[in-house]
């Protein structure tokens, strides 16, 4: 099935946290869609400050996006209207997370990425590797 979205705000999974003994999520594909003069593609969102909870297996593919403002998203400092603690950080384990063959244009210009230090802090000792292409 092909799924079309827009205008509106995507597909989000979360926000997650918020509340005590939310259910873990486990196993969200989101593929064959298109978004359209959308404020965001898709994205995973979680509360700071918050409850333990886990979120793996989520998978995006197969997703044109035209003219999107915030293609992709991992965002675990979601906290709308300023109502929350956004000093601590959240507890919401996110894991097995994929995007795969997204597409998409978007009129931006002067976009700059600069002086980005990301570290992996969990258990596993593999090496955390990133790639960017198209730059």
């Amino acid at each position: 099935m092909k799924v079309t979205c827009g205008p509106d705000h995507g597909i989000s999974v979360g926000s997650l946290g918020k509340y005590k003994n939310e259910e873990p999520v486990v196993g969200v594909t989101v593929r064959n869609f298109t978004f359209f003069n959308t404020m965001n593609g898709v994205r995973i969102k979680t509360w700071p400050d918050s409850f333990r909870g886990s979120v793996s297996d989520i998978h995006f593919e197969d997703i044109i996006m035209n003219n999107v403002s915030s293609p992709m998203i991992i965002d675990q400092v979601y906290c709308p209207h300023n109502k929350c603690n956004a000093k601590l950080p959240s507890l919401v384990r996110i894991s097995n997370v994929s995007f795969k063959n997204i597409r998409g244009a978007y009129h931006a210009r002067g976009v700059k990425i600069v002086d980005i230090d990301l570290r992996y802090t969990g258990k596993d000792t593999r090496a955390a590797v990133s790639e960017c292409s198209n730059v």
